[in-house]
């Protein structure tokens, strides 16, 4: 199955934690969790404290980044998140 890939930047103030072509995100916005896969529309949201759950190609297991409170901004297949902190969990 090919799926369709779109790059994500997750980026603190300190340095860029993540960045890399996947397929899919699940990210802890302020009204809910919120999925994110190619193609999206054009959105700027806030985000709380959590989980964002990143899917690469041929992956079975997400990749976790505990992150703080922050942004997310996705437009022309690229998602970034800005936040006060972020962590990749093992």
């Amino acid at each position: 199955m090919n799926e369709k890939e779109f790059q994500l930047e997750i980026i603190t103030p300190q340095k860029v934690v993540y960045r890399e072509d996947v397929v899919s995100v699940t990210a802890p916005g302020k009204e809910g969790y919120l999925g994110i896969l190619a193609n999206h529309a054009a959105l700027l949201t806030s985000l709380k404290p959590g989980k964002i759950e990143i899917r690469k190609a041929g992956d079975l297991i997400p990749v976790t980044v505990r992150v703080q409170s922050g942004f997310l901004e996705t437009s022309n297949n690229k998602v970034v998140v800005l936040v006060d902190k972020a962590e990749i969990e093992e």
